[in-house]
C-alpha cells in the first residue's frame, strides 16, 4: 500500500515538476527569441531633484557583453522628485515655478532600448523662471509577456505545495485507519484497464480503506 501510494505522489509530482518546467523553458525562450532586441544596463546614481522640472535623472550604461548590438549605449530615467529632509532647509523650493502638461494629456512613444518617453509642453513661467520649454518623462518598459509566465510559474508551484501537503495529510489519515494484506496478481486486460486487489486487514467498512484496496491501471 506504501509503495502504491508512494508510486502515485511520484507520477503526480512528476507531472507538476514538468510543468513547472515547460514555464520556465517559456520564459527563458522569450527573453533569448532570436531577433529579440535584449538591452540590459548597469544602473546609474540618481541626480539631485532639477528644482524646474521636479524631475531626478539617472544615466545607465549599457552591458555590451549581455545585450542586443542595436541596444543604445546608455539610457537615461526620470522619476518625480523624492523629499530628502537633509535639503529642505538649505535649497530654496521652486516648485509651481514651471507649470507643464498634465502626463495623463501625452503618450507615451514606442519602447526603445527598453525605455518609453513623455514630452510634455510647458504652459506657465512664473516669476520668469527660465524654466525648459519642454519636460521629459522617461520610464522602463514592462515586458507583459514575462510577467503573465512568471504569474504562472508562481501559481504552478503553489499548487505543487498544496498537492503535497494533501498527499501528506492522506498518508496520515490512511496509516492510522487502515491496514492491508498483499496485492493480487493483476486480472486480464478488459476495456483497457486491469484490477488488483489485496484484503483489508483493519479498517475493512471504512470508505478510505476500501477505496485504497482496488488499484486500476490502463493496459
Amino acid at each position: 500500500m506504501i509503495r502504491l501510494l508512494a508510486l502515485s505522489i511520484l507520477a503526480v509530482s512528476l507531472g507538476i515538476s514538468l510543468a513547472k518546467e515547460q514555464a520556465e523553458g517559456s520564459l527563458e525562450s522569450s527573453e533569448n527569441k532570436p531577433g529579440a532586441e535584449v538591452c540590459r544596463y548597469k544602473k546609474g546614481v540618481w541626480s539631485t531633484c532639477n528644482q524646474l522640472t521636479q524631475l531626478e535623472t539617472r544615466d545607465d550604461q549599457l552591458k555590451v557583453d549581455k545585450s542586443s548590438s542595436e541596444c543604445s549605449k546608455t539610457r537615461q530615467i526620470t522619476r518625480n522628485c523624492k523629499k530628502d529632509k537633509r535639503n529642505m532647509k538649505t535649497t530654496p523650493s521652486k516648485k509651481g515655478l514651471c507649470l507643464y502638461h498634465k502626463s495623463r494629456e501625452a503618450t507615451w512613444s514606442e519602447c526603445k532600448s527598453g525605455v518609453k518617453t513623455k514630452t510634455l509642453k510647458l504652459i506657465t513661467d512664473k516669476d520668469h523662471a527660465s524654466c525648459p520649454s519642454v519636460k521629459h518623462i522617461a520610464r522602463k518598459c514592462k515586458n507583459k509577456g514575462n510577467k503573465s509566465k512568471r504569474k504562472e510559474k508562481k501559481r504552478i508551484e503553489k499548487e505543487e505545495k498544496k498537492k503535497k501537503k494533501m498527499d501528506h495529510k492522506k498518508d496520515v489519515k490512511l496509516a492510522e485507519k487502515c491496514e492491508f494484506g498483499p496485492w493480487s496478481v493483476f486480472s486480464p486486460c478488459s476495456n483497457g484497464f486491469k484490477l488488483r486487489r489485496r484484503q483489508v486487514v483493519r479498517g475493512d467498512g471504512t470508505k478510505i480503506c476500501v477505496k485504497h484496496s482496488v488499484q486500476k491501471v490502463s493496459c
